[in-house]
């Protein structure tokens, strides 16, 4: 589906919902949240959303993360549910999705796949790390081998050569292994979202970034972004209030169908 800019408006609004809600869900059971990544630089260069971009990211530190999901069924609303590896073995995805029910945002990696593939928000967690040592750089290469392999396990259309490599191991494996090689709540100086699609390099920072979080615009509303949100995003993207060329700009997610109006209740009965 090439880019439309009605509809993308129309996808930022629903997700825009969804992170109220989940807004509203961390503020009163005090789980501590930032919005991440593209999200983050939304908020600083324009107020919201990146104006061709539909995606809306958020990261926990791992014991929010996991509070956050043993808690979500009692703390958001019943039009949202919470997609993980351990609820849809179908997911491509290592990390949380919170997605909307009754909507469609089909990909190409997970067309005609059958598990709910609502319109959503991503959820990553944040681990702390003792320091970038050679063993930290072994683990994250290793990291990085098991999410393509997880990934790939899952897309039919992928290249027989990945899908080859990626069945060497099983889809439980792969994610046993990458939580058993990043989870750790033991607080240290540095920290770092491992499941983040940009490099590990990108990723691994002084805790002090992300401090407490500041409140920000982002359209109509406020959410936390981290304290050093220069530092932040001067490390993913360098010159971050630089607008890219125009040829650039537009939704980098392989859309196939997005629908406002879906019934995927055969997803949710008891």
């Amino acid at each position: 589906m090439s880019y439309n800019v009605e509809i993308t408006k129309k996808i930022q609004q629903h997700a825009l919902e969804i992170m109220k809600a989940v807004h509203k869900a961390c503020v009163e059971n005090g789980i501590k949240y930032y919005l991440a990544e593209g999200s983050v630089l939304g908020a600083i260069r324009h107020d919201g959303f990146i104006p061709w971009d539909d995606d809306l990211d958020i990261m926990m530190f791992r014991e929010d993360y996991e509070r956050f999901i043993r808690l979500s069924n009692d703390i958001l609303p019943d039009n949202l549910y919470v997609q993980t590896p351990d609820n849809q073995k179908y997911s491509h995805n290592m990390f949380v999705k919170v997605r909307e029910k009754n909507t469609l945002y089909e990909e190409e990696f997970n067309k005609d796949r059958n598990y709910p593939r609502g319109i959503f928000i991503d959820v990553f967690p944040i681990d702390y790390v003792k320091e970038n040592s050679l063993w930290f750089r072994i683990k994250m290469k290793i990291v990085f081998i098991l999410k393509k392999m997880y990934f790939f396990q899952r897309y039919k259309n992928a290249n027989i050569v990945y899908k080859f490599i990626a069945h060497l191991l099983p889809h439980k494996l792969c994610y046993k292994w990458t939580k058993k090689l990043t989870r750790n709540t033991k607080p240290s100086k540095y920290c770092i979202n491992s499941l983040s699609n940009y490099k590990w390099t990108k990723q691994f920072r002084s805790v002090d970034i992300l401090g407490n979080g500041t409140l920000h615009k982002f359209e109509d509303v406020e959410f936390f972004v981290p304290e050093k949100a220069d530092e932040y995003l001067s490390q993913i993207y360098k010159d971050y209030m630089q607008l890219p060329p125009e040829e650039q700009r537009g939704v980098q997610h392989t859309v196939v169908r997005v629908l406002f109006d879906y019934d995927d209740s055969k997803y949710f009965k008891k």
